[in-house]
């Protein structure tokens, strides 16, 4: 950049200045219109220090008078249009996440403290059990000392060797299953802190921004990036160590009482057999009968490999559009299946559980909107609608009072005395 100075020759060819010949040249440099950082070679560095040759300061103004941070966002009408959209938005989002959150924290928290239970229980086998890694020096003791005799009671009889040691195969099986489950133990203590971590540092990110606008788009950002990457089966790993972590703690235990006692190492062997079988089948109950309460962390990926060659079980369920759904997912789509029978049983239920007046007067009410059209359609009015017939007759026609929603609502009428009851002749 080339700076023109000629408005300041008059300031220094004052006839009560003297330049010396190194000045006179600066000047001459300044009026031809020369920059300071390309100065003619020769030229002294004290013409071009000058404090008026800096750069100019951008002007001032409102929109440069603005700190960075206040011009990244400013809704448009048109976004804050949509606050009441996005509103809706983040209370479904907090909703799913308050409980998703609160599940991953109940679990963790469990995780942690059992993991540093089970470690402390661990360790006091590890140490037994790493002494069989070596030689016993009780063995080596007692051969320096019958050695020591001999040579004092000056015996003819030949020195023996000292025993040989060889670690045998039960305590190199039983140390690395045990060391191995240790190992895992602690790295699900430390994966469940990060997850407490990560959950904590999501609810903080999520409610930085007060605006909808911005708070909405923090949400689906972070939400998009929790799945895109992969939390939900980080989070499902953690149990599966832990499991994988006892199954090697059963195993080296078996090994452990090999040399020991035949009947126990048998005894053993029999409960890590039943510990593997039911294992399995709380695997697989939930691939078979989706409704059923257990589960394991292998659950989901089976499902998933089962679905991964010619979708074999979302078939089994009659869900062939669920191919690349969640096992939750699935049993979402299948509640929606053969769903009489249960909302029958689900209503006499709930006619059950209503025992007080201000209970069952919700009932009742709702019950002119299941069995009749709107009055404001006059084509439909005092329609049945005969659909819901049968959803409402199991009610209709239970012989259990309690049940019965005719005998219900005499017994509320009575009770208001709307009906007064009837007297004893």
């Amino acid at each position: 950049m080339h700076f023109n100075f000629k408005w300041l020759t008059n300031v220094f060819k004052s006839p009560r200045s003297s330049k010396a010949p190194g000045e006179a040249h600066a000047m001459n440099n300044m009026e031809n219109g020369f920059s300071a950082n390309h100065s003619p070679p020769g030229t002294p560095d004290f013409a071009f220090a000058n404090p008026f040759l800096a750069p100019p300061l951008p002007p001032s103004g409102p929109d440069n008078d603005k700190k960075p941070s206040q011009k990244r966002f400013q809704p448009t009408a048109d976004d804050q249009a949509c606050a009441g959209m996005w509103s809706i938005y983040i209370g479904e989002a907090e909703r799913y996440d308050k409980s998703l959150v609160e599940g991953w924290k109940g679990d963790m928290e469990g995780m942690v403290i059992f993991s540093a239970l089970y470690s402390a229980s661990l360790t006091a086998f590890l140490i037994e059990s790493y002494k069989t890694l070596q030689s016993d020096p009780a063995q080596d003791t007692v051969f320096l000392l019958s050695k020591i005799s001999q040579q004092l009671s000056n015996s003819t009889v030949p020195p023996s060797e000292p025993p040989s040691f060889e670690t045998p195969a039960s305590a190199i099986v039983c140390n690395v299953l045990w060391f191995l489950s240790l190992a895992l133990a602690l790295t699900c203590s430390l994966l469940a802190i990060f997850v407490q971590q990560w959950t904590r540092d999501f609810i903080h990110k999520a409610n930085l921004r007060p605006s909808p606008i911005r708070q909405a788009r923090v949400f689906a950002y972070i939400y998009f990036g929790l799945r895109d990457f992969g939390m939900h089966s980080f989070v499902d790993i953690i149990p599966f160590l832990l499991h994988l972590s006892l199954f090697l703690f059963f195993g080296g235990l078996v090994a452990f009482l090999s040399p020991v006692n035949r009947i126990i190492t048998y005894i053993m062997i029999g409960v890590l057999g039943v510990f593997l079988l039911i294992y399995t089948a709380l695997t697989v109950i939930p691939l078979v009968w989706l409704n059923a309460p257990y589960c394991t962390p292998l659950s989901g990926a089976l499902w998933r490999l089962g679905n991964a060659f010619g979708s074999f079980l979302a078939r089994k369920h009659d869900l062939d559009h669920c191919q690349d759904a969640t096992l939750s997912e699935a049993l979402l789509e299948k509640s929606l299946q053969g769903t009489s029978e249960r909302d029958r049983q689900a209503l006499v239920f709930t006619m059950q559980s209503l025992t007080d007046d201000d209970e069952l007067l919700p009932m009742i009410e709702a019950i002119q909107d299941v069995l009749y059209y709107d009055n404001q359609i006059p084509f439909f009015r005092d329609y049945i609608r005969r659909a819901n017939v049968d959803l409402i007759m199991p009610l209709i026609m239970s012989d259990d009072p309690e049940v019965n929603i005719i005998s219900r609502i005499t017994q509320y009428l009575k009770r208001s005395q709307v009906v007064p009851a009837l007297k004893d002749p």
